[in-house]
């Protein structure tokens, strides 16, 4: 028997998206896979394109209504692979995981097991029908200019196009978090569409007034950030016993487990 006759069967585990309500079967990483995420290291703009491409060859199951990488991406939101991530990580390394924190109290370092389907983990769904949160939008008068922008879910696609202009011009996050989720810009009654024109986007940003800035976090950060995985968990610490609460986001919890 030759080594390339051999059927590896992989762990595999099914998750259904927080906002789209799509539901997926993942296979877990192999070695290769985690090479590849590891060399993302090197180049963090390339860190989430490779993560989603990664993420894709990992899928066995998916809805009939994404046929390609393209669709995927253009169809599976932030929080969207925050669930799939979640998934990712249960089918190839099981349930438990390590997960070490800083306590609040007398800040010591300690190191906890937890089971991540345990009572801390909560999946928030879309309360509509599949993918129709991707019709979905939001209309936001900043007052200090009298400019209307409209604001949708940010899907996967759309941080690829940030992340390209990223390689040429250094945007910092308090300003990516508006490429993300801006779709366009209502002024005179005409509507601009930025999602083709980014980098002229982010100069305009800059010209805002401050208060108009204000109001458009606290819209976004009220309203667009639900419907999202959670993990949140209690640990007394081992030196003080200060009962601590650790969030752990799948992200970056991910990249440590590699």
């Amino acid at each position: 028997m030759l080594l390339d006759e051999i059927v590896i069967t992989y762990p595999n585990y099914e998750i259904k998206t927080c906002q789209t309500l799509a539901e997926y079967s993942l296979r877990s990483l192999t070695v290769n896979d985690e090479l590849n995420l590891k060399s993302s290291a090197i180049n963090p703009n390339n860190a989430a394109k490779l993560l989603n491409k990664v993420l894709y060859n990992c899928i066995i199951k998916k809805p009939e209504e994404i046929d390609s990488y393209e669709k995927w991406i253009s169809m599976t939101t932030f929080q969207d692979r925050q669930a799939m991530i979640y998934g990712l990580y249960h089918a190839t390394y099981g349930d438990e995981y390590t997960v070490s924190n800083v306590c609040s109290e007398c800040d010591k370092l300690s190191s906890y097991k937890i089971k991540l389907s345990s009572k801390g983990f909560t999946i928030d769904y879309y309360p509509k029908d599949k993918f129709e949160i991707l019709k979905e939008s939001f209309e936001v008068l900043l007052p200090v200019s009298n400019i209307k922008f409209i604001i949708k879910y940010p899907t996967l696609d759309k941080e690829e196009n940030v992340l390209k202009i990223n390689d040429n011009v250094n945007i910092t996050d308090d300003l990516e978090i508006y490429l993300f989720y801006v779709d366009s810009v209502i002024y005179n009654n005409e509507t601009i569409d930025v999602k083709n024109d980014l980098l002229n986007f982010v100069n305009f940003i800059k010209t805002l007034p401050s208060g108009d800035k204000k109001i458009l976090n606290k819209f976004i950060m009220d309203n667009m950030l639900k419907y999202k995985v959670e993990a949140t968990y209690k640990a007394n610490c081992k030196s003080c016993g200060a009962t601590n609460t650790i969030n752990i986001d799948f992200v970056t919890q991910f990249f440590r487990s590699l």
